[in-house]
């Protein structure tokens, strides 16, 4: 028997391991994609608002964010982040001197964007859903009059002040493919360890250490079987988040999405070797599986929005691959059009690093204990 062969046994013996964490991603993500679409009228978040340029304008623009957010009177002097953390305010909104009529001049050009150093300012939490959201009642009030029209909800914003985009697509399609994160920190990493825990059984392990099969070929048959089981599995995660709920098209943002749910699941492989080589048992595996993907969903911001942190939190959310992973999904699926190469690359490139750290532990303790 080779080993490709043993994996895909072991595989189907404990087949729970992944059929649990698939039906986790799916039931949660179709829940709570559904719930976001069904509630997005009903979203009112707390925004700070200074109207510096106080004109019938910018009155007129308060008025119309007054009806999809709960307005509050900025009057701190201190650090505005930290004064939104501890008011739990989602936005600042600062309406500058000027900005009426450098937009009307603005209006009567042929400019694609707004030069003017008057733009209204907008500050927030990292990684804040609320932005989006009020990015595109500001989108929609100031493309209104430009085209000297009524505020309609699809349209599309001339103006370069924030992109115009969908919230009730985008809130879900970011969460979900959170979701998919924990999915595979999950489901990869049981997969994998299940297996290197059968075979450091004694009656496993004398069997195939009297096969004629060298430590290259086997090393060779578990790199292989793993990553076809990785692929499929976020394959189905994929495809089913990104195509039948949101029926994305397979395009370029398609495969990036699938590229950073792929790396985070090569981490869930070296994590898989780590628990299959030093936990004893199922249970234990099972519980501290359960555990790891636990705290790096919670402390990366896949479940809970890093705008609710406290500062000392958010430092620490940077430590985690799980951080870097939802800067990419928020890139990607924030519908702004604000895609930065570099930044993409720099958060793909820390993950490796934590790859091939959790890689460099598992040939420290291989060797150890084939030195025993």
């Amino acid at each position: 028997m080779s080993y490709i062969k043993l994996f895909f046994s072991v595989l189907k013996a404990h087949k729970i391991n992944l059929i649990l964490p698939l039906a986790i991603v799916i039931i949660f993500s179709a829940i709570n994609t559904s719930t976001i679409n069904n509630n997005v009228s009903d979203y009112n978040p707390e925004v700070y608002i200074v109207d510096k340029d106080n004109t019938e304008f910018s009155k007129e623009l308060v008025a119309e964010l007054d009806k999809h957010a709960n307005i509050k009177e900025y009057i701190g002097n201190e650090d505005i982040e930290e004064e939104l953390m501890k008011s739990w305010v989602s936005l600042y909104i600062e309406i500058p001197e000027g900005f009426s009529d450098n937009f009307n001049e603005f209006k009567n050009t042929n400019e694609d964007k707004f030069k003017s150093k008057n733009r209204i300012i907008i500050k927030s939490i990292e990684g804040s859903k609320s932005r989006i959201f009020i990015d595109e009642k500001l989108n929609n009030f100031l493309n209104s009059k430009l085209n000297d029209t009524e505020v309609k909800d699809d349209d599309f914003i001339k103006l370069n002040v924030s992109s115009a985009i969908n919230t009730y697509d985008t809130t879900a399609k970011i969460s979900a493919i959170s979701f998919a994160a924990y999915g595979v920190l999950y489901g990869i990493p049981s997969i994998i360890g299940t297996f290197f825990m059968i075979i450091r059984k004694k009656n496993i392990r004398d069997r195939y250490s009297c096969a004629p099969v060298s430590s290259k070929k086997y090393l060779t048959q578990v790199i292989l079987a793993s990553i076809c089981v990785t692929i499929v599995f976020c394959l189905i995660l994929a495809v089913f988040i990104m195509n039948i709920l949101f029926k994305m098209p397979i395009d370029n943002i398609w495969l990036l999405n699938f590229v950073n749910i792929l790396v985070l699941a090569i981490l869930g492989i070296a994590l898989g070797l780590l628990f299959g080589m030093v936990v004893k048992n199922l249970e234990a595996l099972n519980g501290i599986g359960v555990g790891v993907s636990l705290a790096l969903a919670f402390l990366g911001g896949l479940f809970v929005p890093l705008e609710i942190f406290s500062d000392t939190m958010r430092k620490i959310a940077t430590f985690t691959p799980t951080y870097w992973y939802e800067q990419v999904n928020n890139m990607l699926n924030s519908g702004a059009n604000n895609i930065n190469t570099v930044e993409m690359l720099t958060s793909f490139g820390i993950q490796f690093i934590f790859i091939v750290a959790v890689f460099a532990v598992v040939a420290i303790i291989n060797k150890k204990k084939q030195t025993e």
